[in-house]
């Protein structure tokens, strides 16, 4: 079987950039999973069920839990290009182990059961994988697609195949997670070691946007150059690098449609990186579209390939600078992510709000874990914030201002 990705496809008058589409050994397309795929190449949205609601803080553990005012409803959440395409390529190995099989068709998976999908994330998936990560990864994916199918009638929306990784394939799946242990902190020397081995200023800016910015890997899709609506682009702003010369900090919108969770959110350049990025945008970038065949791109990061030269990067394009640059740093953990870049970026800015001009600690860990929500975008009420307090730590030693 097969998986196409096919640019600037048209479908009933609807412009669609990117798209997979599912044939089988034949070239026969594959309906349901393709219905799914155009779907999201649209909609840029996922189906599920989601949760909403307080539990009473009056009464002991048992009743609290009880007392809870919630709201369950089965409805569509945007999500990233990033995520979608790993959902595609998740769904796309189902469908292959599917096809091997005698007396399933890829034609008909309304009729896969959740007893097979459980035996598929507990006794095939893990043979090929290498953490519990990944594991889960896929199971989101295959839910992605199995809520679709209720979504489109298939399925009443109470059978969507609920699936369960056991216990025992977690325990399994760590012990043979043999990787060194990470901590999602980069420090100083580390990450000034990393710029000093890119080769060219994209590839360099890229790594700033996550440790100086806090960008996510696929949001540095979304940096674009024109304005729109009320919002600035980055020529507009590149502009006030003259005519506000008293100006050190510059606020950008970032439009949800590059973000996760599609929410509009605002993000900060200092002047100095500012300025880097207006020198990129007038040498190398447009040396690089001026060099190639595309029409304008109306984003500040393109390609600088033989074949997509001139077009924007991909989603994936931060993930695999930062893994090629990291492999000329050997010393460097090479389990460390594009996405412990912002984490660092966050660590860093939690010390700073704990700070006082003169260095000393003079607001509360509430407080400054606020500011650090705000600054990530994060939902009000998220809990992945308390994760800065122990880096903190790390933080402190790393960067060796313990005994300082």
């Amino acid at each position: 079987m097969y998986k196409d990705l096919f640019h600037n496809f048209k479908l009933d008058g609807i412009d669609i950039d990117k798209i997979y589409l599912f044939s089988d050994d034949n070239r026969e397309p594959i309906v349901l999973p393709c219905l799914w795929s155009i779907h999201i190449a649209i909609k840029q949205e996922v189906w599920g069920w989601h949760t909403t609601g307080n539990r009473s803080s009056y009464g002991n553990a048992i009743t609290r839990k009880r007392q809870r005012n919630v709201k369950t409803t089965f409805k569509a959440e945007p999500a990233t290009e990033n995520t979608l395409v790993n959902y595609i390529g998740h769904v796309y190995k189902l469908l292959k182990y599917i096809n091997s099989l005698p007396d399933l068709s890829i034609h008909h998976t309304e009729n896969i059961t959740t007893r097979f999908l459980n035996h598929y994330l507990n006794q095939v998936l893990p043979n090929s994988l290498s953490s519990i990560t990944s594991l889960k990864a896929h199971q989101s994916g295959i839910a992605a697609y199995c809520n679709f199918l209720c979504a489109l009638g298939v399925w009443p929306k109470d059978q969507n195949r609920p699936t369960t990784i056991y216990k025992k394939t977690i325990q399994w799946m760590a012990e043979k997670d043999t990787r060194p242990l990470k901590i999602s902190y980069v420090a100083t020397d580390e990450y000034n070691d990393l710029l000093r081995n890119c080769t060219c200023a994209r590839d360099k800016l890229i790594l700033q946007m996550g440790y100086e910015v806090g960008l996510r890997a696929e949001e540095n899709c979304g940096l674009e150059l024109n304005d729109h609506g009320k919002h600035r682009g980055l020529i507009s702003i590149f502009e006030e690098l003259k005519s506000r010369p008293e100006k050190m900090v510059w606020e950008y919108v970032i439009r949800g449609k590059y973000t996760k969770g599609g929410k509009t959110g605002v993000i900060y350049f200092d002047r100095e990186l500012l300025e880097s990025m207006k020198i990129y945008h007038d040498g190398e970038r447009a040396t690089t579209v001026n060099d190639s065949s595309q029409v304008s791109t109306q984003t500040l990061f393109v390609r600088n390939d033989n074949v997509g030269k001139g077009l924007p990067i991909s989603a994936k394009q931060a993930t695999t600078t930062f893994r090629r640059v990291r492999a000329l740093v050997p010393y460097l953990n090479q389990a460390l992510s594009y996405h412990d870049l912002r984490h660092s970026f966050a660590t860093q800015l939690y010390h700073q709000e704990l700070q006082s001009s003169e260095g000393q600690e003079t607001r509360s860990e509430s407080a400054a874990l606020e500011v650090v929500r705000q600054r990530l975008r994060h939902s009000e009420n998220s809990k992945t914030v308390y994760r800065y307090i122990r880096l903190h730590m790390v933080m402190l030693n790393r960067e060796a201002m313990v005994n300082a």
